[in-house]
């Protein structure tokens, strides 16, 4: 999400009401308004004072330990990205030494137009929840970011794939990632033509090396 003074950082909600002693929207707040709040205790008392980090704070995270973040573009009824913001971000890695080294992701395939254009050699994966399964337009938008594009996915609701539509998936060769998978079951449940995953599950990623 970008600040009211245009300053990406780092949030799940549009609203700071469920993660800080705050409320409000974060496009209405400047960054020096939000570090006002405690976005922390939340989570408990080791976490008390916790500001908001910046997408370059966050980043110089990543790249210290060497870490692949996945950004998300968030596309809410108050925020939808605009090409200079999508120019602001792909400064921002390419300050912080992460070119090459990040994946955009949105529930917005104009976001990700607007990044692939300003950004044609990241990852760019598409997370995508309808009821409408994987139709033709799906598989025409993701051909579209396959265009000016390296690397390209799709990420749906793990109990959506199925042989018809990973097939068609596979046949313009795009990758499928799955949410949310926190369970060895649900794990071991996916199908095949599964190449990554979400999880909130902190063993995931050590029984995937592991398998």
């Amino acid at each position: 999400m970008f600040t009211k003074d245009n300053v990406p950082v780092v949030i799940h909600d549009d609203t700071i009401d469920r993660t800080s002693n705050g409320s409000g929207n974060v496009v209405d707040m400047t960054l020096e308004e939000l570090r006002q709040y405690d976005f922390g205790s939340w989570m408990g008392q080791e976490y008390v004072g916790t500001k908001i980090p910046t997408l370059e704070e966050f980043l110089i995270v990543c790249k210290q330990y060497n870490l692949h973040p996945y950004i998300e573009i968030k596309w809410t009824s108050t925020f939808s990205l605009t090409a200079s913001q999508a120019q602001l971000i792909v400064e921002v890695v390419e300050k912080t030494n992460m070119t090459g080294n990040v994946s955009y992701i949105s529930f917005s395939s104009d976001a990700l137009y607007k990044l692939a254009n300003t950004d044609p050699e990241s990852r760019f994966g598409w997370v995508y929840n309808n009821s409408a399964g994987i139709t033709e337009d799906v598989l025409n938008t993701l051909k579209g970011l396959k265009a000016i594009a390296n690397d390209v996915f799709i990420d749906v609701w793990y109990t959506m794939p199925n042989d018809t539509n990973t097939a068609a998936i596979k046949a313009i060769n795009v990758e499928l990632e799955v949410w949310t998978v926190d369970s060895l079951d649900v794990l071991n449940s996916l199908h095949p033509n599964v190449t990554g995953i979400s999880s909130n599950w902190i063993l995931a990623g050590a029984y995937l090396e592991n398998k």
